[in-house]
């Protein structure tokens, strides 16, 4: 859903009140993200991270809204308490869209089962007439070949998106796709393994730095076609805060000196002295 409802004197409750900063960024977050991901009000542990300024307080600051009682901790992830009861049309709403998916995947994959079953190419044309009927015509044979045409195409259209299962690689696949090099980037070739490292990048990292990266090391004109391409320079990215080690300077060489190249006391002392 593009939309979702909040209550106007949410900033009220006794929880948001006293609460952190975070708690208030991660609520309002996890409204957005809930509508966006379509599941009841229901929030993926490995979603956490983008709905906060600090992925690494993430799970904290989680679990201080399920103290105030606005949030509830379930298997997998967590969950608003009163999504449902503010947002029950767009509730009904994803669940009629949810059975009308379900409805056409049926539909489609009697397609294919009708396709697979009907047996030679689909272009064979049988040119033999029936003994006792009409030689058939022309105009009937290419009828049957574009019928058939037709119907493997919409059974090829079919064919699932995605297999990875996981709705974060989804999401994180949609945004890849909103720009023109990637609108074709396929999930669908993902194994457990590769799925499993994805999700847990998704949860270290964010989306948007993996877009980011994904951007800045791609190819334009050799973009890849499969979302596990990325992940070699996605596992190598540092943790998010993380910056490079400092250096340390060489001990100063002087006998007795306690500084070092870049610093010593006794140098500058001895310097001062001889001016």
């Amino acid at each position: 859903m593009k939309w979702v409802k909040s209550k106007v004197d949410y900033y009220r409750h006794i929880g948001i009140a006293t609460g952190t900063d975070a708690m208030e960024v991660m609520f309002k977050r996890g409204d957005a993200l809930a509508a966006e991901i379509g599941q009841g009000g229901f929030i993926p542990d490995a979603m956490l991270s983008t709905l906060t300024r600090k992925p690494g307080q993430a799970k904290k600051t989680a679990d201080a809204l399920v103290k105030t009682g606005l949030w509830e901790k379930t298997r997998g992830g967590y969950q608003i308490v009163d999504f449902a009861d503010i947002n029950d049309e767009m509730v009904r709403l994803t669940e009629r869209k949810q059975r009308d998916r379900d409805r056409k995947r049926a539909e489609r994959a009697a397609a294919r089962e009708a396709v697979d079953t009907s047996g030679g190419s689909s272009t064979d044309v049988s040119t033999d007439s029936p003994k006792d009927g009409p030689a058939p015509r022309p105009q009937d044979s290419l009828s049957r070949v574009r019928t058939r045409t037709r119907t493997e195409t919409a059974a090829a259209a079919a064919a699932p998106a995605a297999a990875a299962g996981d709705v974060s690689i989804e999401i994180l696949a949609d945004k890849l796709r909103q720009h023109t090099a990637l609108r074709a980037l396929r999930t669908d070739k993902l194994s457990d393994e590769q799925a499993a490292s994805l999700v847990a990048l998704i949860a270290k990292h964010g989306d948007q730095r993996l877009v980011d990266q994904a951007l800045a090391a791609m190819r334009r004109d050799d973009p890849p076609r499969t979302i596990q391409a990325f992940l070699p320079g996605w596992q190598v990215m540092p943790a998010p805060g993380q910056r490079l080690a400092v250096v340390q300077a060489p001990p100063c060489p002087q006998p007795g000196h306690s500084g070092t190249t870049l610093h010593c006391a006794q140098c500058a002392s001895e310097q001062k002295a001889a001016r």
